[in-house]
């Protein structure tokens, strides 16, 4: 497997490992806040939300792109553009999260309450896998502008190519501007159609007019 492969497989899964992690506790906070404290519940009701998003924009793209060749979910384009909506979720929620500490910095350890003390540390895990996710799909995102880039610098087209040729593409020989002007010189080569046979004339065996006379 290709390294591209590899960090995207590695990328994909972590991203939905985390999203995993952030349901379960955000779906925690909101049936236990939900009344109690408004500015938690919703912020715990967003992470929610883009963790079920991320679930169901990431895992098909994943699942196409591995079981079935020539899908549209595998398109350069299409995975962009997911990846980058998902980018700005997870910044919206992971800052709406940090803005509730208000740049205070929590000590879990402090906590007069073993429920506030889990209170705490999970608020802190919710902040933390939110910008993780955050982060990695930055750090993904950029990769992949850097192979469409340098696929895009070979003079191949890359918008509707499959993801998992991008690697490739991008790494391959490029077609340079000598080497189209080679080949178009090649493919234009002029063949003649038809060879001219050379003609041989023949020539008149003139024969001597005249009647012998006796």
């Amino acid at each position: 497997m290709a390294l591209f492969d590899t960090l995207r497989l590695a990328s994909y899964a972590t991203v939905l490992a985390f999203s995993l992690i952030l349901l379960g506790i955000s779906g925690y906070w909101v049936s236990q806040l939900q009344g109690v404290a408004t500015s938690f519940a919703t912020s715990s009701s967003f992470s929610l939300a883009v963790s079920v998003i991320t679930w169901a924009f990431m895992f098909p793209v994943l699942l196409v792109s591995i079981l079935r060749r020539g899908s549209f979910l595998s398109w350069v384009a299409i995975e962009l553009g997911i990846c980058g909506f998902l980018w700005i979720l997870w910044l919206a929620s992971a800052a709406y999260t940090t803005s509730l500490s208000a740049g205070v910095t929590l000590n879990c350890d402090l906590a007069y309450s073993t429920e506030l003390e889990n209170f705490c540390r999970q608020y802190q895990a919710i902040q933390a896998f939110s910008w993780l996710n955050w982060l990695i799909l930055f750090a993904y995102i950029v990769l992949v502008v850097v192979f469409v880039v340098k696929a895009i610098n070979k003079g191949q087209s890359v918008w509707t190519m499959e993801i998992a040729d991008l690697s490739t593409a991008g790494s391959g020989p490029g077609a340079d501007a000598s080497t189209i002007a080679a080949s178009n010189y090649t493919s234009k080569t002029h063949q003649p159609s038809h060879y001219q046979q050379p003609q041989y004339t023949q020539s008149a065996h003139q024969h001597p007019q005249g009647v012998a006379q006796v």
